[in-house]
């Protein structure tokens, strides 16, 4: 993460680069000292302690739609403030003082945040993603193609069309947006969930109803809207719709970025689904129907219905799981 007061970036791993490490910058925070000191008179609850911790480190996250020439991490040398290349850096600057203006210590950015070199850290990165989002103090949601402050400018965005933005637009329980010029979309930074127009005029635009845009649950109900949520949405890569998912469906496949093709990674996410839905019947509130409801999506969903349906039923097949000898019949 990011120090928004000085642009330096910090990692809670041991990186091929050498960072500062968030452990260490907590340890020399007037917040460490303070706890320290307060040891040295008094018994410390865990409460207290959790809340100087998680208050030292409250971050912002920023979604957006990736531009040419992002910053990727063996590119942040020093201060990001003072960094003149590439051309990406920019934006990344204006979202760590747009940060620091919110009074957050840290940021996180997804372009150089996640070492794309290290297969490990990046199959973290995805079946954590969520909790990122939904433990953020803020997320800042950076609209580079609207420019006026108005729902009919925003509808035709394409941060709406992305597949990794849904779990960014459903997991924060704080967002702002902002328009192309860095302002914000609401002169009061109102945080969008507060707003009912606002609610639904996404609603509109996404599909999704505004009770999940108050407040969203991940889990396995309503599969079959989740998985059409989805289907408006692109990703560069086709197995990533599947990834893109995990957060939401609340579940975690092992190796989740391995897989070549789509239907591998469909077939990892719907075994995980049938996995834990059959695990805990009849208390994790999974039918028979939203079962189902994923397999029916699948299969109607392409033109190439049967075929892809055949395919995916191979891989799922591998795996015992409930009534998948026949859902596709």
């Amino acid at each position: 993460m990011f120090d928004t007061a000085t642009g330096i970036l910090y990692s809670n791993t041991t990186q091929t680069q050498q960072l500062p490490s968030l452990s260490g910058a907590f340890k020399s925070s007037p917040a460490y000292q303070s706890l320290s000191g307060s040891l040295q008179s008094r018994a410390i609850s865990y409460s207290d302690a959790a809340n100087a911790v998680s208050g030292f480190y409250r971050y912002a996250m920023l979604s957006h739609r990736w531009g040419k020439g992002e910053p990727l991490l063996h590119q942040i040398t020093g201060n990001a403030y003072a960094l003149k290349q590439p051309a990406g850096v920019a934006k990344l600057q204006w979202f760590l003082r747009t940060a620091a203006q919110n009074k957050i210590g840290w940021a996180w950015s997804d372009t150089c945040c996640i070492d794309k070199s290290n297969s490990r850290g990046v199959q973290q990165s995805i079946t954590t993603m969520f909790a990122w989002y939904r433990n953020s103090a803020l997320t800042i949601v950076y609209l580079a193609d609207v420019f006026k402050s108005n729902y009919d400018a925003i509808s035709r965005s394409e941060w709406f069309t992305r597949g990794w933005t849904l779990q960014e637009l459903l997991a924060p329980l704080t967002i702002h947006f902002y328009k192309a010029d860095g302002q914000p979309f609401y002169p009061d930074y109102r945080n969008f969930r507060k707003d009912s127009q606002m609610i639904h005029a996404i609603s509109n635009i996404t599909t999704i109803h505004p009770q999940y845009l108050t407040r969203f649950e991940p889990g396995m109900d309503n599969a079959r809207d989740k998985l059409k949520w989805m289907s408006f949405r692109e990703t560069t890569v086709e197995a990533d719709k599947a990834y893109c998912l995990l957060g939401i469906f609340g579940v975690v496949i092992p190796e989740a970025h391995d897989a070549n093709s789509k239907w591998q990674a469909y077939a990892k996410l719907i075994k995980e689904v049938l996995r834990k839905g059959g695990k805990s019947y009849p208390n994790s509130g999974v039918t028979d129907e939203d079962i189902q409801s994923v397999y029916g999506w699948l299969r109607h969903h392409t033109q190439r219905a049967k075929q892809d349906a055949g395919h995916l039923q191979q891989f799922v097949q591998s795996t015992q799981a409930p009534k998948s000898q026949y859902l596709f019949s």
